[in-house]
Order: structure tokens, then sequence, then C-alpha cells
């Protein structure tokens, strides 16, 4: 006789039919394991085996084959080889079944078997919970989450039928409630709707055995298994739908087959069924979820979710009845903390190495013996891809990885064959793997707490849901340890991800550490950053806080600041929590309370709430202190006065017109003006051309400027700034964080104490905007669409030339008339078409077909698809016309901004040697013409170092030709506008550089949108593609192209315009030519920095 630790046996089947193609079944017992038992060898006859004893079990023979069952053993089990099985994996290794009972594949059901387990259930739940005893031993019972959420649906139904929400952190037992709710209410007949089929077998599973509701002593051991139906197919009609749901206590489908069955089946189901379960109710808010769910509206709904948001952040319909906080599961035991471990690569192929690297390296750290763990931590990595090829590639380079390690790695995805997934989940379960590659790991049906390491190449839709998987923590187990999450923080969906994790919990900003080792740049900076905070219970992350550029600042002389005396202003019933501090950065963040009376009745219980933000910082280098505050009457001062210690002046009056410093191509479009007349204060705003009468007003000495606004260009960006004789100071921009808001006030507190500024002087030279008398003096370059078109998507907007339909990406404006005097004229152009247009000047600005044929214009749907005239549209979106003396019109506005100072050197001008080119012929066209000045230019290009040279040349073009190069961090694009000679030979004459100058001006607004640029490209590439059969690159590719616009955002643009024109002689370059090239140059320069070059003729 032997002694045997461990014996495990299969289930034992009361009962198991088919029906309409589903499988409906009772265990008699589920899955046991027998301890301290003892075996011993078997013989009677010519039946063999190893009889197995243990107390309080039936005497158990093991045999090799199917045998006639002898009369003194109890029960018979027949193994491959007659094998002990003493592990779960060794019942379906070993093929373990019974020979007695006896077991088949369809067994008819007990008779009333669904009343008989309702019965068996009456008065046997016990609300036993989980404890931790003196002695540090767990009693085992319910965990504290799981009694909540009972209690919580229990008192729910008392109430009312109205669907309720429960929300509880995956690992913190969801379906071990369910399976409470079942028994302790004895529900008459469950439906449980899951959304995948790997879950309704997880779940079917959890509901035939109860779970652990036995084991830890919650239910009556006497109790018999409910009956269960997996329901895989859908039902056609009533009678199946009684056939089915009938014998049963629980069924267990998907949202997919229960739409499939019949309108007569859907009818019968709800009304056998008395409740529905529906779990992972973040997927509710899919049409067919939403139209399924209001079948069952006059019965008891309960949803269950790790989450109370759907994957876009909308809020799971239904109340919410009890929210388990991650927090508390952390407090528990049940969670750990997660260790965010972000890499930082522009490069998705060089990500993935780094991401590999990372994952295994932790992996064999966790796997190493350490003082808390003499084993090590028995942990499994999960790769997450985004489609079955790609994690295919990544699972052939986690292999590779993985050679010469003592674990293996595998794939996993849900339509690979079944002998393939069960091959590999069994090379986990005996970790020869110990990484699993997979493309969507919650629909692949994985229950393993092991899984402690998520790789994540592409990452997952709900971050939230993979975090709380990985970060699951079982109190029993001594083999796991802390989670560890790695994922590439320069991808953009990583960044909006964690973004909105924390959005949906802010418990995630205590709970999620984050290394940030390996960001770099600005990256390195924020977190960096937001790691100074201090992390406490409901304090809001820093990192989604958005504020307005806005502060108020103050002078201050004390030796330190003190933000714990905020709360010596701030009522604390008032604060959302105890403010955010980080004394290294000198900022303290806090969000506080306002309730006010409804406008529109009297009732005392009805009140709107507002939630505002404040946000202080102490510039200890300047003296100054910010203060961001939604309340702008007393409150900011009261706060300075407190964290200063009494020292604080308000900056005010013309002092904080200085914010305007700096701002190149200033442009004023709001102007306030005060005086006091009789003891009265007289308000006066100035808007628009009306701000030239408002300055002369300020000149006076009865008026004083109260407020300013205006925007411009500012190291090398758009840029707006506004500014009041009170001290407010603000920008229309939105701060992406607190820390671009704190970069912001640095800037802006530098000119505040910059006493050289000199406001007057900034006024005077800001762009002042005119109502327009007349065809201005002055020759037209360019012709754009207005900005607020441009802003648009591309295809948004389409004209209709001719009948022929084009995009606004296909649709160029051009300048007809080169003059300074007579009709001022431009043309609407597509490749095809051409229509002329002219500038009406009168009582106002409007515009006329010169041949008498329109334009028509169809809009998106902000503007109701509506199809009007091009005349009528462009009087509400006027172009924007430059001359060459930098007169700038828009509409029925006009700028004059100051002239230049200085022609462009002409030892700048770099003369090229044009033989064998017709400098005539502008375009290489399609099938690249060699004798052309493009193709010249390009063969030029080709000889240099970049990764991309591009023919754009065309309708709407951004330039002749686009060439581009990486070099680190920096994004090189270089745009060389080219221009036929108006004669065979070179010379003086200005008007060969009107047109290609103009072009020059146009193309600034790229540098704008990067992105917008490089989708640009990729669209006129497939265009060239389509009519042609060309393509448009003379260097690179489209998947170069497309690469680099992937990392666009996170680059540093650096813009280069040239003219090229051989036309142009530079030996006899006149100064008109010369004047008009310093206008283009100085244009680049003041708006977005961008450096410029003429290329001409010898």
């Amino acid at each position: 006789m032997a002694a045997l630790e461990t014996f495990v046996l299969p289930r034992q089947h009361a009962g198991r039919v088919t029906l309409h193609k589903n499988v409906l079944e009772q265990l008699a017992s589920p899955e046991m394991v027998l301890l301290d038992g003892t075996s011993r060898p078997y013989r009677r006859g010519r039946t063999t085996g190893t009889l197995v004893e243990a107390p309080g079990a039936p005497s158990i023979l093991v045999v090799p084959g199917p045998v006639k069952p002898p009369d003194d053993v109890d029960a018979v089990l027949w193994t491959e080889g007659g094998a002990l099985p003493t592990s779960r994996a060794d019942i379906e290794h070993l093929r373990a079944r019974w020979v007695q009972p006896k077991f088949s594949r369809h067994m008819p059901l007990p008779e009333d078997a669904r009343e008989r387990a309702l019965a068996s259930w009456r008065d046997r739940f016990r609300f036993a919970e989980e404890t931790v005893l003196e002695d540090g031993r767990l009693q085992e019972g319910l965990r504290s989450p799981q009694i909540g959420a009972l209690h919580a649906a229990l008192a729910h139904w008392k109430m009312t039928n109205e669907p309720a929400t429960v929300v509880m952190p995956t690992g913190t037992g969801k379906t071990e409630t369910m399976l409470a709710l079942l028994v302790q209410q004895r529900l008459e007949r469950l439906l449980v709707v899951v959304p995948n089929d790997a879950l309704r077998t997880q779940i079917s599973e959890k509901f035939l055995t109860l779970g652990l509701l036995k084991k830890v002593g919650a239910l009556d051991p006497t109790c018999q298994l409910p009956v269960v139906c997996r329901l895989d197919h859908a039902l056609q009609n009533a009678q199946q739908a009684d056939d089915v749901f009938g014998p049963c206590n629980v069924v267990v489908t998907t949202m997919d087959v229960l739409r499939l069955c019949g309108d007569d089946a859907k009818a019968r189901i709800v009304a056998l069924c008395s409740h529905l379960f529906i779990d992972e109710a973040h997927h509710i808010g899919a049409k067919t979820w939403k139209q399924t769910r209001e079948l069952f509206l006059d019965r008891k709904i309960l949803q269950f979710t790790a989450t109370p948001f759907r994957s876009g952040r909308e809020p799971i319909p239904g109340r919410v009845i009890f929210n388990y906080p991650l927090l508390k599961a952390h407090e528990e035991e049940y969670f750990k903390p997660i260790l965010f471990r972000p890499v930082s690569a522009l490069d998705r192929d060089q990500a993935d190495g780094l991401i590999i690297t990372r994952a295994l390296d932790t992996l064999d750290a966790d796997l190493a013996p350490g003082e808390d763990r003499p084993a090590g931590f028995d942990h499994l990595v999960m790769a997450r891809a985004d489609n079955v090829r790609r994690a295919e590639d990544l699972h052939a380079r986690y292999a590779e990885a993985c050679r010469g390690k003592p674990y293996g790695a595998v794939l996993v995805y849900h339509a690979m064959p079944a002998p393939e997934k069960r091959a590999a989940l069994e090379a986990l379960a005996r970790r020869e793997a110990r990484v699993v590659v997979c493309v969507n790991m919650f629909g692949e049906g994985f229950d393993l707490p092991n899984l402690k390491i998520a790789a994540m190449h592409d990452i997952h839709k709900s971050l939230t849901i993979t975090l709380q998987f990985t970060g699951r923590f079982t109190r029993a187990s001594r083999t796991l340890g802390n989670a560890t999450l790695i994922a590439n923080v320069s991808l953009a969906e990583v960044q909006a991800e964690l973004r909105d994790l924390y959005a949906e919990d802010p418990d995630w900003n205590v709970l999620l550490r984050v290394l940030s080792a390996e960001a770099s740049g600005r990256q390195e900076q924020l977190m960096d950053f937001l790691d100074t905070f201090q992390k406490t219970e409901r304090a809001l992350p820093i990192q989604n806080i958005s504020p307005k550029m806005s502060a108020v600042v103050y002078r201050t002389t004390c030796p330190m600041w003190d933000p714990d005396h905020i709360t010596d202003v701030v009522s604390e019933d008032l604060l959302y929590a105890p403010p955010t501090v980080s004394h290294r950065e000198h900022v303290a963040v806090f969000v506080t309370r306002d309730q006010t009376p409804v406008g529109w009745g009297d009732f005392h219980t009805l009140q709107n709430v507002t939630w505002d933000v404040s946000i202080l910082h102490w510039d200890a280098g300047r003296h100054l202190l910010y203060v961001h505050s939604s309340d702008l009457d007393e409150m900011p001062d009261k706060l300075a006065r407190a964290v200063t210690g009494g020292t604080a002046e308000r900056v005010e009056g013309e002092t904080t017109f200085r914010c305007l410093h700096g701002i190149q191509r200033l442009t004023l479009t709001n102007l306030g003006l005060s005086s006091t007349i009789r003891g009265a204060v007289r308000f006066t705003m100035f808007m628009g051309s009306d701000i030239v009468s408002g300055l002369a007003e300020a000149s006076t000495q009865d008026r004083t400027k109260s407020n300013i606004f205006g925007f411009g260009y500012e190291r090398a960006e758009r840029s707006s700034a506004g500014c009041s004789a009170r001290g407010r100071l603000w920008s229309y921009q939105i701060a992406p964080t607190v820390y671009d808001w704190m970069r912001w006030c640095h800037s802006l507190g530098a000119k505040l104490i910059d006493d050289s500024i000199d406001v007057s002087g900034l006024l005077e030279r800001a762009i002042k905007w005119r109502t327009v008398e007349g065809r201005p003096r002055a020759v037209p370059l360019a012709v754009e669409w207005s900005e607020d078109i441009l802003a648009r998507p591309e295809q948004a907007i389409m004209f209709e030339l001719e009948g022929t339909v084009s995009h606004l990406y296909e649709t160029g404006l051009a300048v007809t008339t080169f003059q300074e005097d007579g009709p001022l004229r431009f043309r609407v152009f597509t490749e095809e078409h051409s229509v002329e247009y002219e500038v009406v000047f009168g009582d106002d600005v409007g515009y006329r077909p010169v041949n008498g044929v329109e334009v028509l214009v169809t809009t998106g749907k902000a503007e109701k698809n509506t199809r009007v005239p091009l005349s009528e549209w462009l009087v509400r979106y006027p172009p924007t016309t430059y001359f060459h003396d930098r007169t700038v019109m828009w509409g029925r506005l006009i700028a004059h901004p100051a002239p230049v100072t200085a022609p462009f050197s002409t030892e700048r001008v770099e003369a090229w040697d044009w033989t064998g080119t017709n400098i005539r012929a502008e375009s290489q066209g399609p099938h690249r013409d060699p004798a052309t000045v493009q193709y010249r230019v390009i063969q030029w290009l080709l000889g240099q170092d970049f990764d991309i040279v591009f023919d754009d040349d065309d309708t709407w073009e951004a330039a002749d030709i686009v060439a581009i190069k990486l070099y680190d961090d920096r994004l090189v694009v270089r745009l060389y506008h080219c221009k036929y000679s108006g004669e065979d030979q070179p010379g003086a004459r200005v008007g060969d550089l009107y047109e290609v100058c103009g072009q020059a001006q146009k193309s600034v607004h790229w540098r704008a949108d990067v992105e917008g640029l490089f989708q640009h490209l990729v669209k006129r590439e497939g265009e060239r593609q389509a009519r042609h059969g060309t393509t448009r690159f003379d260097l690179g590719d489209a998947a170069t192209l497309r690469a680099l616009g992937r990392r666009a955002r996170y680059l540093r643009p650096e813009f280069h315009v040239s003219v090229v024109q051989p036309g142009v002689s530079k030996r006899r370059i006149s100064d008109a030519q010369l004047n008009l090239l310093a206008v283009t140059e100085l244009y680049l320069q003041e708006t977005y920095g961008i450096t410029f070059s003429v290329i001409t003729s010898d």
C-alpha cells in the first residue's frame, strides 16, 4: 500500500442530452481532488488495476482499459495505461473516463431535475465571508466585494425591477457573485449572455459546478447542481425554446446567437426566463446588445462589468448599484500595483524589438529566486497583437528570442485549429512555454492568473481591462508577484488609452507606477514632472487635466511659498479632494464644487453643480505666482495672499500688455477702452477694422486700454495672447497638460518682468486691418482659400467645374492678372478645367465669373450638404490675396504690414547651369520629361541625402517637389517651387517671379499641419496611380511615406522653401526682383520661421 497525496477525479454526469444541436447537462459531482489517500495493486480474475481509497470517499478502481465493473468497488475509472491522474491536466492527458458510473454522450436528465435542484437550495446558502485569522491563516468564504455585490443586488430587487449594473474589477469574483445570486434567490430560470464563445464555455463550466460556493462554505455540500445549457445554436420557434429552456436552471449564450433566434423563439425565451445577467456589460452599447436587452425590460436585469464605461468612453446604461473601487481591491490584496515600463520608438519594428527584450528580461527577473520568493514567481508573458498575421510575425520573433532559454513561446488565436490551440495551452500549463502571443486575450478564453507581464505591441481598446486582468492577485497564492505592463509610449493610441484609463478611474493614478527611464525628450520631462506630485486617495490624475491657458500673475517677495494654506481660503467641504502638490515644481492643483439653484424653478432638491479646477505655480526664479482659477473675482487674490504670506501683488495695468511682445505679424482682433466721464466708467469694445479708430482714441488723454487680444506667430507656431489691465492674461489655446500650462506661464513671466519692452511700440507695429476702399495698387502674387476652409478635411468640400466634380485637394486657386492696376482676377482650376473669376470692388467685396459660368460648391454635413454658386460661397469664406508689397487682403478687409527694410542679398542667389534643359518647360509630367526644369531639380535632389523625393506638381500642390529626410528627432521638409521662364533667355523680368513667389508664400500653411501634408501626399500618389498608372515617387515609396507620417507629430519639423526660376539671371537681377524675394522670405520667417533660398540661372 502506498500513500497518495493527490488524486483527481473527473466529473460525473447526472444527465446529458442534445436538443436542437444544443447540449443540456447536469453534473452529479464536479471534478474532485482527493487528498491523503492510499493506492494498492488490485487483481480479481482477469481484472487488474490500482485501487484508490481516501477518507470519506468511495473506493475507486483505476484500470487501463474497459472492464466489467467488479462488485467490491464503488466506481471504476479508465485511464491510458491505468495511470493515476494527480492533476487536472492529467484528466485530459490520460483521457480519464468513468466505466462506472457509466457515462455516455446521451444520458436522459433526471426527472424534474430543475425543480429538484431549486428545492435543494432552499435555506442552504450562507453569507460566509473570507477572513484572515489572527494567526495569519485564511478562513475561506466569499470575498468582501462578492458579499457587497450580493447585498446590493438583493436590496435593489426589493425596490425595483429596473436594470442595474455591478462593477467589480477583474479578479474580485464577478462570476461567483452570479452563482451566489442563483442559489441564494433560487432564481426560477436564468439567462446569462456573454460577448464571445470562449466566455460562454467558461461561464457554462462555472454554473455546471457552482464554482467554489461549496468549497468556501457558502453552499451546503448536499445541494444539487443546476441543469445548464450552453446555447450554441439559434432556436427558430417557440417549441424549440420550450424544449431547450424548459428543463434548465441556467442557459448561457452569446448575443449573436440570441439575435439569430426567431421572433417567436425570442418571445418564448423572454416568457420562460425570470432573470437576465449580462456579463462584460461594457459591450452593451452595440446595437444588437441594446435591442436584445430591451426585450427583457419586464424581467430583472443585472449587468456585470469590470469598468462602467464602454470602449467609446460612454457610461453603460443602467443604474450602478455597486462599484467596488480599485484602491479597495488593492487594500484587500485582490489587486496589486502594476509597474508600467514604457519603451519609446517611432518605428514599429524597432518598438517590437524593444518590447520583446523588455518583456523577456522582466520574465527572467521574475522567475529568478529572491528573498521574498525562494522559488521565483511563476509568471507568464502575454504579448498582444492586433491581427493574426501580426501575431504570427511576433511569435516568430519571440520564438527566436527564447532560444537558449528554459521556455519557449506559443501562438493562440480564436480561429486556429482546435488541436493546435490545445497543444499551445498544454505547453503553457506544463511551462514548456512561458510566452503566449495572442490577438485578443479575453476573446481566447484564457483564465490564467499567472499572465502577469503584458507586452502590448498593439494597444487594447480598453486598457483598463488589460491592466485588471494582469494585476489581479490571489491572496492564497505565494507564487505570483506584481504585474508589469510594457508598451510603446511614442504611439498616439498608447498615449490616448493611458489618458482614457485615468479618466475612467482615478485610482489608476496610484495603482499604475510609471518608470520613465525609456522615455525621451518632452515625454521624459512630462513623466518626471508628473512623478513629483503626491499620490493620494481620491486625487484626480494630474495627467488628465487640460486647463485653459489663462492666469492672474502676482509679484511676490516671500522666500518660499506655502501651499498648505490653500485650505485657509477654500473650505474643505467644497474640495473634491485635498490639493495635490508638487513641492519640487512648486505647483498645486485642486478641484472645487459650486452649487447654485436652477434658474428655471424654485426647487430645494435641484441645483446646478459645477466643478472648477484651480492651479497655482510659484516661479521661484522670477518671484512670480501664477493662479489659474475659474473664479475671476476675489478667489485668485485670496489664494495668492494665503500661499505667499500676504506678499503677493497683482501685475496690472499696461504691464500686462507685454505678453504681446515677440508675436510676429501681430494682428489685433479685440481692443477695449475705458474712460471716466463725470465719475461714471464708460467701456467701449472695438473689433476687426474698427480697431484702427480705437487705437486712435486710445492715444487721447481720457481713454485707457482695458483689454487687448491678438494673434500672430511666435517660435514658429501660431500664437494668440490676451490681457486685461486688471491683470488677467490668456490665450485661446488649451494646455494639453498642467506641465504645458506651467511652461506657458514661464514664457509669460519672462515678458512681464522685462522692463525693456515698449508697449506703445508693440501696438503701433501691430498689423491693422481696414475696410478696403478699392482695388489695391499692388501686384497680386497669390490667392489662397480661407483658413477656415484649409482647416477642414480635404474631402469635405466638392467643386463642380463644367460638369466635373472635384474635391478641395484637387481644386486650386491661382492669380491670372499680375499687374498693379486693372481687374483683379484669379482662376479656379482642376487638372481638366479652369474658370476665371474677378474680384468686384464696391460698397463690399464680391466675386463674379468672367465668362458667366459659375463653379458650384457642395459642402459637408456641417452645412447640411448645401450646393451654392462659388461667387456666393466666397463672400462667406473669402480667399486671402497676397501682394508684392506685403499687402494682404481678406474679403473686405485689407492690411499693410511694414515694408521690407532691405532687399534679398544677391550673394545668396544660387546660379545653376541649365544646359540640356528647356527653361520654358516647367513640369516633367507623369512620364518624366528629362528636358524640364522640374526634372533637372529632381535629378539634383537624387544626388543628395533624402528619404523621399516626391513630384507633387499639379492642382493644389504643396510644392512642385517635396523632399523629406529624417535626422534622429528632426523631420526636414524641403519644398521646391519651380517656374518656367517667360522668355528663351534669362533676364531681370520681375514677372517671372510673381507667381512662384506667391506659391512659396501659400505653402507655409503646411508647416502648421505636418500630418496633413503626409496625408495629402498619400492621396496624391493614389490619384496619380489611378489616372496615369505611374508613381509620384522619384525616391522612396508609399510605405516609407506612411511610416514617416505616423511619426510626424513626435518629431521637430524643419521646413525650407526654395524658389526655382531659371528665367532669372543672377548677374542681371533687378532691385524689383530682389525686393520681391525679400518680401517672400520675410513672410516665411515671420510666420513659421521657415528658411528660404533662390535658384536661378547665371
